[in-house]
C-alpha cells in the first residue's frame, strides 16, 4: 500500500503551495482505514505521543492506563523517581497486568501470578522451574519517554529527534506560563465517532467561531488573530484581547507573565495531536485517541496552577469551566459530525483557506512530510 494511493502527484503540489493559493488534503484522507494504516506507521509510530502529565503520578509508585492505537500501556513512576511506559500486557498468556490508576510496588499478574517490579522487569514466574525458561527474556518492553512542559509523552521510534529539541522555538514562546508546574483534574471523556484530523483542525482555528455565537463568539476578536510562523512540528496561534486588556480570569495568573500574554488566549498544536488552549490562569489540554479512520476518544483535561487550589472557591470555578467546556464542544460535535459525513461525498474536494486557517495549512504540510519515505 503506498501513500500515492491516496495523495496524488497533484495534490502534494496543491498542499505544498503557499497559504493564498494552497489546498487541503483530499477527503480519502479522512475516511479510508487503509490510509489510517498508513498513519499508524508513519505518523503515530514515528512521532511523540502525550499520554499524561507528571501531576497524575506524583508518587514512587503511582501509575495510571492508557491504550495507544492497540497497545496497552502502563504509565508508572518507579522507584527510583524515573517516570517509564511499559506493556501492560503480560509475557505469558497476554493478560493485561493492571486497569486504571493506583499505586503499587509491582505489577501481579491475576491469570498465572506473573511479577514485574516498576521497571518492567520479571520478578517471578511460579512453576517456570524448567531448564530452558529465561527470565531475562521476559520483561515489559517499554516505550522512550519524555517530559515536555510538564506533560509525558511516548515513542516507539528509538531513533526520533529529541521532543525538547524539535520544539525549541515554541518552549520560547510558552516562557512565563509555568506549564510544567500545573496539575490536572479529572478529565471530560467523549467517543466520537470522527476522523482525529477532523478533531485537530477543528481545535486548531478560530475561523468557525461564527459557530459558537451563544459561547465565544463575543469574547474572541477573531480577526485579530495572530497565526505564527512555525520552526518545527507545531502550530502557535495568540488571540488579543479587545483593546489589549488583560482577560478575566477565575484565579491569579503567574507573576512571570508580561502584559501581552495577560491578553491574550493561547491556542497551539504539538503535531500530529496534543492540543493546548491556553489562558493566564488556566490550561485545557485537548487529549486525541484515534482508533480508527472514522473514531477517536477525546479527553479535556483541565489544568491548573498549585496556587488555584487555595481558592475557597475551586471547586466552583472547576465545574463552571468544565460546564462551559462542555457547551462549546457540543456546539463542535454537531460541525465535526457533519463534516465527517461531507467527508464521504463524491463532491468533497480539496479545499482552499483562509488566512485564519494558516495552523491547518501548517498541519497538512506537516502530514505530507510523514510520507517522504513511502512511495
Amino acid at each position: 500500500m503506498k501513500v500515492n494511493q491516496f495523495i496524488s502527484d497533484d495534490d502534494e503540489i496543491n498542499i505544498r503551495k503557499e497559504l493564498e493559493v494552497a489546498r487541503s488534503l483530499p477527503a480519502i484522507c479522512y475516511t479510508s482505514q487503509e490510509f489510517f494504516s498508513l498513519e499508524e506507521k508513519y505518523v503515530f509510530q514515528k512521532n511523540w505521543l502525550c499520554v499524561g502529565r507528571e501531576s497524575q503520578i506524583p508518587n514512587n509508585g503511582d501509575y495510571f492506563t492508557i491504550d495507544i492505537l492497540s497497545d496497552p500501556l502502563v504509565i508508572v513512576r518507579g522507584k527510583d523517581n524515573v517516570i517509564r511506559a511499559l506493556s501492560r500486557v503480560c509475557k505469558h498468556r497476554w493478560m493485561e497486568l493492571v486497569a486504571g490508576k493506583g499505586n503499587t510496588s509491582s505489577f501481579k499478574c491475576p491469570y498465572h501470578e506473573w511479577m514485574y517490579d516498576l521497571a518492567g522487569k520479571l520478578k517471578a514466574a511460579p512453576s517456570m522451574d524448567i531448564e530452558k525458561f529465561d527470565k531475562s527474556k521476559c520483561n515489559l518492553p517499554s516505550l522512550r519517554v519524555e517530559i515536555w512542559q510538564g506533560f509525558i509523552f511516548v515513542n516507539y521510534d528509538d531513533q526520533a529527534i529529541s521532543l525538547d529539541q524539535s520544539l525549541s522555538g515554541l518552549n520560547k514562546k510558552l516562557e512565563g506560563y509555568q506549564l510544567s508546574e500545573m496539575i490536572s483534574v479529572d478529565p471530560i471523556v467523549y467517543e466520537s465517532d470522527w476522523n482525529w484530523k477532523v478533531m485537530v483542525e477543528n481545535a486548531s482555528e478560530v475561523y468557525h467561531l461564527g459557530l459558537h455565537k451563544n459561547t465565544l463568539i463575543s469574547s474572541l476578536p477573531t480577526k485579530s488573530s495572530i497565526i505564527e510562523d512555525n520552526d518545527g512540528p507545531y502550530s502557535f496561534y495568540r488571540i488579543p484581547n479587545k483593546d489589549r486588556e488583560p482577560l478575566l480570569t477565575s484565579f491569579t495568573p503567574p507573576n512571570t507573565l508580561n502584559k501581552d500574554q495577560l491578553s491574550e488566549f493561547v491556542l497551539c498544536n504539538v503535531f500530529p495531536h496534543h492540543i493546548m488552549i491556553i489562558n493566564p490562569d488556566q490550561m485545557t489540554w485537548i487529549q486525541i485517541l484515534p482508533r480508527s479512520a472514522t473514531s477517536h476518544t477525546l479527553l479535556f483535561h483541565l489544568c491548573f496552577h498549585p496556587s488555584a487550589f487555595r481558592d475557597k472557591a475551586f471547586f466552583q470555578k472547576e465545574k463552571q469551566s468544565k460546564w462551559f467546556l462542555q457547551q462549546i464542544h457540543d456546539e463542535d460535535i454537531f460541525a465535526c459530525q457533519s463534516v465527517q459525513k461531507g467527508l464521504f461525498s463524491r463532491y468533497a474536494l480539496p479545499t482552499s483557506f483562509s488566512y485564519l486557517e494558516k495552523s491547518i495549512w501548517q498541519f497538512h504540510n506537516w502530514v505530507l512530510d510523514q510520507f517522504k519515505q513511502v512511495g
